[in-house]
């Protein structure tokens, strides 16, 4: 991660950023050049993805270890391990929140191609 690109911002929210940051992006290629911008977006959506995937396997890994740990009845939760599965759970719903934006929005452009194309619903 750098911390000189302006682009990664929130890095304790990457479920919020990541999709902001990827629809910002917009087509990027392989074989066009891209600009400095693009290239700091597209290195702020990396970080934010793996900083994203270490949250939800860290938050995987502990709900395993808390049941694990509690069908031995073992010592108390340790409050990291609760803190890791507060974040998955929190990560789960802002996805949620995304995909029905997502949902939302496509169907509003479906309606609109659909109104100006003069086809039938």
């Amino acid at each position: 991660m750098s911390a000189r690109n302006p682009e990664f911002k929130n890095v304790d929210r990457p479920a919020y950023e990541l999709p902001a940051l990827l629809q910002r992006l917009g087509t990027v290629s392989f074989y066009a050049a891209n600009t400095a911008e693009q290239r700091q977006i597209a290195e702020a959506a990396r970080d934010h993805a793996r900083n994203l995937q270490s949250n939800i396997a860290a938050g995987i890994d502990s709900i395993g270890h808390l049941l694990y740990s509690s069908a031995l009845g073992d010592t108390p939760p340790n409050a990291d391990r609760l803190q890791h599965v507060g974040l998955l759970i929190s990560h789960l719903a802002v996805q949620l929140e995304h995909s029905i934006d997502a949902a939302g929005e496509m169907d509003m452009f479906l309606d609109w191609k659909t109104e100006k194309n003069g086809a039938a619903k």
